[in-house]
């Protein structure tokens, strides 16, 4: 009885982060680019002020696996082409790097 009510409780558990991975694909999302392994880059714009940004992205699985969708939120700065995330320091961004098609999409 244990068992059942342990494999329930996980299961129970488990369900919430799968429809809320399948959920991360709905709403407004603009197309940024895919990368050599498939995985596919989806942007929203929060907010502008000046030269800076705050970008979220959706990052969708090579496989299509809704499951394996996260999203990330990026702060960046358009004039110097520069990515922050929440506690690291403003990196500059090469041109050969998918993050150089975030900032791209952002300072447009």
């Amino acid at each position: 009885m244990k068992l059942a009510l342990f494999a329930a409780l996980a299961l129970a558990l488990a369900t919430p982060a799968v429809v809320n991975a399948q959920n991360l694909r709905n709403g407004n999302w603009d197309y940024i680019t895919t990368a050599e392994d498939e995985t596919s880059y989806f942007s929203q714009i929060l907010s502008r002020m000046g030269n800076q940004v705050v970008l979220k992205v959706l990052v969708v699985n090579g496989k299509d696996e809704a499951d394996k969708d996260y999203v990330v939120t990026r702060g960046v700065k358009c004039k110097e082409k520069m990515l922050k995330a929440k506690r690291s320091q403003w990196k500059k961004v090469a041109e050969d790097v998918v993050g150089w098609s975030w900032i791209q999409f952002a300072c447009q």
